[in-house]
């Protein structure tokens, strides 16, 4: 069987904290076959006006910036992971969604 769990945050500390933390649950389970994508960072930037009347040229800029993995675990057991990983406990800024697919 095979899962993807996609990892999605505005820090990259935090996203590999998950990472490790999905690794630990799935080594209680003897599951090893662990292959990590890391996908392109998505950037945002917003262009702000600082005096709203007379000076267009003084502009600031901001950036968001989203990192992104997915983790593609493949295992050959009866057990449902999927109910495992959803009760593991992450930190608000990551969002995790867990895709099962059977071969």
């Amino acid at each position: 069987m095979k899962i993807y769990i996609k990892l999605d945050s505005y820090s990259n500390k935090s996203l590999i904290f998950a990472q490790k933390q999905i690794f630990n649950v799935l080594k209680i389970f003897n599951i090893f076959n662990i292959n990590i994508v890391s996908l392109p960072t998505s950037r945002k930037v917003y262009c702000v006006l600082r005096s709203p009347h007379v000076d267009k040229d003084s502009r600031e800029h901001f950036e968001t910036r989203i990192y992104k993995k997915i983790l593609v675990v493949n295992y050959f057991s009866d057990l449902n992971i999927t109910n495992i990983l959803n009760n593991i406990k992450f930190s608000p800024e990551i969002l995790v969604r867990i895709i099962d697919k059977n071969i």
